[in-house]
């Protein structure tokens, strides 16, 4: 009685523990036999799960089963290769066509030429989806790919035509999707190279003259798909991932036809076949997929220079970005716009005034990638190389902060190392005529100066120096000109002092600014010169689409940039004006 009842225990455990598996989409136990697979065993066993010897419907019957998988919420069809049609299932399946918008086609993802029109694949529904017959001619039986040159392309430019990108690994002409649907149609792919594993060695052979297959398929059941088709496909269902149409259209087709899309069911899934994770276990019940934080891939961001100088008036063509993967949705932002804004899908960077400003490319992440980030500093000068900064700097010789080498007892050091130092854009340089030496006292350092060594402080072109203030134990020996002082005021882009004893200085503060250069009337783009060039530069000004000096530009003194400076600087060019 007891052997009878731990019997009946344990298979009702074994019950309840199907019955109550968690899986997505309702799907119960419908993958428990790919448990613990992995990479190729994996697709092997998504295959016998998903394997079907008739589709759900005949091909005419497509006509109307889109009524059930693809309609959009405004009663017309999902159009699959364009954005401008409005279809009605059945009635306007088309025959023939001049146009875009004249009817729909059944439209299969694999051509029926690559596997010579055999069923099931003829008429399985999850690669055969309506497009409008206009833009399904022109894809043909072209690889699905990326287009580099465009030949040929639907309205809005929603899917094109043309000759393949540089580095996709296909060099002939492909047939590119609109990014909205291009992880649908991977997804579509990984189902095809499954679902039909047994069949794919024949994909390119038996009759079929069309060799196009060969280029997609490698007629292996593993991998299936040739390299470059394989990498692109995993990029773009990582980009366009699975959304509710595509879980609904997939529960729609399994009411009628009776089997899956696993890679629906399981966003990510491609990843444990093909991708990273070919080395992970497959769980039905505890999947952790492409959602997981600990499964995200990281992504790499570098712009091809981190620190780039543009000049007002002037074309300005920023760094590039390169992304691993390419590809990604990243928004770039200014942090100062009064300096430069940057179009936040391009990263093209319109200039607006002297200064600096850092531009930040920014990858927020998603299901499958880390979120990232790059930048770089862009300096806006005049022409000449002006900066239009101002500002203090300061020598603090207690910090260290130089890599200046201490020295302790009484013998003077008479080259001190380093002679030249810099404190931002302020140059520092000593010279020892008897002794100078950088100095250890008990508490901290000092600058300990020697009588008749020399120091001169210079800032770069363009700008002057403003004052000098010097602080110590003993500054009272500092002389400039004959002058012996602790503060220097003035204008110059170098100031030269000289000591009458020993000094013990701590810090020199030096101010400075940027000198206005004055500006050659009507040059509006910098060049020294008044051309046409310049009518160019103010026009855009004016547009808005450059950035530019408004004393420059404001040719008629009404402190506005308008048409009217327009008139003023073509006069001034024909030399009727001043």
């Amino acid at each position: 009685m007891k052997k009878r009842i731990l019997t009946t225990l344990t298979m009702f455990a074994l019950i309840c523990s199907v019955v109550c598996a968690q899986a997505p989409n309702n799907t119960g136990t419908y993958y428990m036999n790919a448990d613990g697979k992995k990479g190729q065993a994996l697709k092997t066993a998504m295959f016998n799960i998903i394997k079907i010897t008739q589709a759900g419907w005949s091909y005419d019957g497509l006509k109307t089963a889109y009524k059930t998988t693809d309609m959009r919420p405004d009663g017309y069809l999902r159009d699959w290769y364009s954005n401008t049609t409005s279809y009605v299932p059945g009635s306007n399946c088309a025959g023939s066509y001049e146009k875009e918008g004249d009817g729909y086609n059944r439209e299969h993802l694999v051509p029926q030429s690559w596997f010579s029109k055999r069923d099931p694949m003829r008429c399985d529904i999850f690669h055969v989806v309506p497009t409008d017959a206009k833009i399904n001619g022109m894809r043909a039986d072209l690889p699905l790919g990326e287009v580099g040159t465009v030949i040929e392309a639907s309205k809005n430019n929603y899917s094109k035509k043309g000759y393949a990108k540089s580095g996709l690994g296909y060099t002939g002409i492909v047939f590119e999707p609109n990014d909205e649907v291009k992880g649908d149609i991977a997804r579509a792919y990984f189902y095809m190279v499954t679902c039909y594993e047994d069949s794919i060695p024949r994909w390119n052979a038996d009759g079929n003259s069309n060799a196009t297959a060969s280029y997609v398929f490698d007629g292996s059941t593993y991998p299936g798909l040739t390299t470059w088709v394989t990498n692109m496909m995993l990029e773009w269902s990582a980009k366009d991932p699975v959304d509710a149409i595509e879980t609904a259209r997939n529960n729609a087709i399994y009411g009628k036809q009776r089997n899956r899309n696993p890679f629906i069911d399981y966003p990510g899934l491609e990843q444990y076949i093909w991708g990273s994770k070919q080395t992970k276990a497959f769980s039905y019940n505890n999947y952790e997929g492409g959602g997981g934080t600990t499964d995200k891939q990281d992504v790499t961001m570098t712009f091809s220079a981190t620190s780039v100088t543009a000049t007002l008036g002037q074309a300005f063509t920023a760094p590039t970005l390169s992304t691993t993967p390419s590809g990604l949705a990243v928004v770039y932002s200014s942090s100062d716009t009064n300096v430069a804004t940057v179009n936040s899908s391009t990263g093209s960077v319109t200039i607006r005034s002297k200064g600096t400003t850092t531009i930040t490319a920014s990858f927020e992440g998603n299901d499958y990638y880390n979120s990232s980030s790059a930048s770089y500093v862009l300096t806006v000068v005049e022409s000449g190389g002006q900066q239009g900064v101002s500002g203090t700097e300061t020598f603090d010789f207690p910090n260290n902060s130089y890599g200046m080498t201490p020295l302790s007892g009484n013998t003077p050091d008479y080259n001190p190392n380093p002679t030249t130092i810099n404190s931002g854009s302020v140059t520092l340089t000593m010279v020892g005529n008897n002794s100078s030496r950088y100095w250890k006292t008990t508490s901290s350092y000092e600058l300990r100066v020697y009588k008749a060594c020399t120091m001169t402080i210079s800032v770069p072109e363009g700008a002057k120096i403003k004052e000098i203030v010097f602080a110590g134990t003993a500054v009272s020996g500092i002389q400039n000109n004959g002058s012996t002082l602790t503060t220097w005021n003035g204008s110059a882009e170098s100031v030269t002092f000289t000591f009458t004893g020993t000094q013990k200085i701590n810090t020199i503060a030096v101010t400075y600014e940027s000198e206005q250069q004055t500006a050659l009337r009507g040059d509006v783009n910098g060049d020294g010169q008044v051309t046409i060039a310049d009518v160019t530069a103010l026009v855009n000004i004016i547009l808005g689409s450059q950035g530019g000096d408004t004393s420059v530009a404001d040719l008629n003194g009404d402190s506005q940039i308008t048409i009217a400076d327009v008139t003023s600087l073509v006069n001034i060019i024909l030399g009727k004006g001043k």
